[in-house]
C-alpha cells in the first residue's frame, strides 16, 4: 500500500472524497506558487503519541492537506498561499431530547451486571480515592487520599478524611475533582428507567452544541461525586450508549468510556464488568505541558466512621 493510499485510508466514510477537479486546482496553485524558486525546507511531521486515539481524531488529521515527499508527510514554509492552517477539531455535539431507539456504543450491553457490595442499616459504605497528578515537562507529581464514610441513608451525614487526617463531615460538592455535584436529594430523584433519566439529564442543556460532552461530564459526577447506588448505575450506563461519540473498548474485565473534549482534553472512566463499579478514572491535557490526572477506587463495608475494610 502506498503512503497515499494509506493517508486516504484514515479518512473515515462519512468524509466526502476531494473531487479530480478540487485535486487539479491545489496542484496548480502548488505549482505556481513554488515556481522559479528555491526548493523549500521541509520539516517532518512528528505525530503526538496517545494511549487511545479516537477515530474523530484520526478523521480531522486525514482532512488536512499535506504534500508528499519519498513517503513522508510535509509542509512547504516559503509559498504562504499553500500552508493554510486547519481548523481545530470539533467532538462536541448537539443530542436529541428523547433517547433514540438504537443505541450508538457497547456501554449498556457491556455493563449489564451492576451490584454493590451488601450493606446492613447500621453499617457504612467506604469509598477510597487515591488520585496522581502528573506532568510530562517537569515530572511534577502529586497525590492525595480521600477516604468516604456514607451512611445506608444517604440523606444522612457523610464523613471524609484526607491524607490520613481528622474525620470532618463533609458533603460530595467537596469533592475537588468534580466540576459539578447534585445534592443528594436531587439524586434520589432522578429516574430509574433509562428512557426517562436520558430525557432528564439532556434537559439541563437543551440545544447546546456540545451536550454529548455535558452528558458525559454529569454522568462522571454522579460516578465520581455521588457515587450513585447500582440502582442508579443501571439506567445511567443504558442512557451513555446513547450519547454520540463516546469511544468504548472492553477487555473482558473492564470497560473503559472516553469522551474528547473541544479544548485539548481526554476524559475517560474505567468501569468493571463484574459488578459495574468505578475504577478509575483519568483527564488528560494534551497540550504543553501534557498533564495527566488519575484515581482510583476502593470500595467496602465498614461498622463505624474511620474505619478501613479488613482484607
Amino acid at each position: 500500500m502506498t503512503e497515499h493510499n494509506r493517508l486516504l485510508g484514515a479518512i473515515r466514510a462519512d468524509v466526502e472524497e476531494m473531487s479530480e477537479e478540487a485535486f487539479q486546482s491545489g496542484r496548480e496553485r502548488l505549482l505556481t506558487a513554488t515556481k522559479n524558486q528555491e526548493l523549500p525546507r521541509v520539516h517532518r511531521l512528528a505525530e503526538r503519541e496517545r494511549p487511545r486515539r479516537s477515530p474523530l481524531v484520526a478523521a480531522a488529521a486525514a482532512a488536512v492537506v499535506v504534500v508528499c515527499i519519498g513517503g513522508g508527510a510535509v509542509y512547504l514554509n516559503s509559498a504562504p498561499e499553500v500552508a493554510v492552517p486547519a481548523a481545530a477539531p470539533t467532538y462536541g455535539t448537539t443530542m436529541p431530547p428523547e433517547m433514540p431507539l438504537q443505541p450508538l456504543n457497547r456501554a449498556g450491553e457491556l455493563l449489564g451486571k451492576v451490584s454493590d457490595q451488601p450493606q446492613l442499616p447500621n453499617q457504612l459504605r467506604y469509598v477510597a480515592e487515591r488520585t496522581i497528578v502528573r506532568e510530562s515537562a517537569g515530572q511534577m507529581r502529586r497525590e492525595t487520599l480521600t477516604e468516604w464514610w456514607i451512611p445506608g441513608n444517604r440523606d444522612g451525614a457523610w464523613s471524609s478524611r484526607r491524607d490520613g487526617g481528622a474525620v470532618e463531615l463533609r458533603t460530595p460538592s467537596s469533592l475537588a475533582s468534580a466540576a459539578v455535584v447534585e445534592a443528594e436529594h436531587v439524586v434520589a430523584q432522578l429516574p430509574r428507567d433509562p428512557r426517562q433519566l436520558y430525557a432528564a439529564i439532556t434537559a439541563r442543556f437543551p440545544s447546546s452544541p456540545s451536550a454529548n460532552q455535558l452528558f458525559f461530564s454529569y454522568a462522571k459526577s454522579l460516578l465520581v461525586a455521588n457515587k450513585v447506588p447500582a440502582e442508579l448505575r443501571v439506567p445511567l450506563f443504558q442512557a451513555l450508549s446513547h450519547v454520540p461519540r463516546i469511544e468504548v473498548r472492553n477487555n473482558g474485565v473492564e470497560v473503559s468510556l472516553t469522551m474528547y473534549f473541544d479544548n485539548d482534553v481526554s476524559e475517560t472512566l474505567i468501569i468493571g464488568s463484574r459488578d459495574g463499579r468505578l475504577l478509575s478514572t483519568s483527564r488528560t491535557f494534551w497540550g504543553s505541558p501534557q498533564t495527566l490526572t488519575w484515581s482510583g477506587y476502593e470500595y467496602g463495608v465498614v461498622d463505624a466512621v474511620g474505619e478501613r475494610p479488613t482484607r
